[in-house]
């Protein structure tokens, strides 16, 4: 009896002691700066990382990647031990959390998780659309804004293939072979698009929908993006472009909306993410204020939950991680 009982306790302390943390990009325009920052997922612990103009953090295993105007950055979760690593933009991990690729001056960049550059891909980029990686981490995806295609670069053999005219951020299901991307329309519009196993594509989102930012569930099962009913030159005042949050069960073939207050920034990607088990979905919510604050919705009960503290700072891009 006192083993099992030891046994219970353990795992009561293993799953409370389990934190999630929200790391994302905070803008003070009383201050005039823009900061990565990370919290908890309540919204409390609030703590800036890095400097002014550091911005579109991601998490790198343990450690947090910085992206300012022309360097890469590195701290660990609490924002200490910050370290300058290499002239670089728009970093994006890896699927095995163990390499990070790089747009630089000559292409892109290929880096490990001991800080040290092993590829450098001498390509023409689009730095506005952020890089890829297929499932295995043998290739990587890049815009070329010339010949208006996205290639897929291998990391094996350096050979280059045509992944698709006029498409962006390529992402393969965790589960299988399925591909998921976004393709701009000849009018005006976006549309998210999977790429079948047997090559076919299949258009995702609705008729007259305007759908950006598309991305994975954790299980492979859904497709979160956001949704318009105009066009994305149709600016608002601010940078913040209002649309619906979107939900696609790719198995039974459905949509839901789950909130009408999200946002779309240009420029950016990932722009929302789902927790570790596909409870929550992580977004920019628009405020009172007209500024994003961050949210999430509880994808059993379709709850939205706000957890920005400060409706008068603009905060973005959450991207969660789970510490055990």
């Amino acid at each position: 009896m006192k083993k099992y009982l030891a046994v219970f306790i353990s795992l009561a302390f293993f799953y409370t002691n389990a934190q999630t943390k929200i790391i994302f990009t905070a803008i003070d325009y009383s201050r005039d700066e823009v900061r990565a920052a990370v919290c908890d997922s309540d919204g409390n612990n609030r703590t800036e990382l890095g400097f002014n103009k550091t911005y579109l953090p991601i998490w790198f295993g343990n450690k947090i990647l910085l992206n300012s105007d022309s360097f890469i950055w590195q701290c660990d979760s609490s924002g200490q031990n910050l370290q300058k690593l290499f002239p670089g933009y728009r970093s994006t991990v890896s699927t095995n959390k163990k390499l990070f690729a790089f747009y630089d001056s000559n292409g892109i960049a290929v880096a490990d998780e001991n800080g040290r550059i092993i590829k450098q891909i001498a390509v023409n980029v689009f730095e506005d659309a952020s890089i890829t990686w297929s499932n295995d981490d043998k290739k990587i995806s890049f815009f070329d804004p010339d010949k208006k295609r996205c290639f897929l670069f291998s990391l094996e053999n350096d050979s280059l293939e045509i992944f698709g005219d006029l498409v962006f951020h390529p992402l393969w299901n965790p589960k299988n072979e399925i591909i998921l991307f976004n393709k701009a329309l000849t009018d005006g519009k976006y549309a998210v698009i999977v790429k079948l196993k047997n090559g076919e594509e299949e258009i995702i989102n609705q008729q007259n929908e305007n759908a950006v930012v598309p991305i994975w569930s954790h299980s492979g099962t859904k497709i979160a993006y956001l949704s318009f009913t105009t066009l994305i030159e149709n600016s608002p005042e601010s940078d913040l472009y209002p649309c619906d949050l979107v939900i696609y069960d790719f198995e039974k073939k459905k949509h839901q909306v789950l909130s009408s207050e999200a946002s779309f920034t240009d420029k950016a990607f990932p722009q929302m993410c789902f927790d570790e088990k596909d409870e929550f979905l992580y977004f920019t919510k628009i405020n009172d204020n007209n500024l994003g604050s961050l949210a999430r919705v509880n994808l059993v009960t379709w709850q939205v939950e706000i957890i920005s503290k400060d409706s008068f700072i603009d905060e973005r891009f959450p991207q969660v991680k789970t510490f055990k």
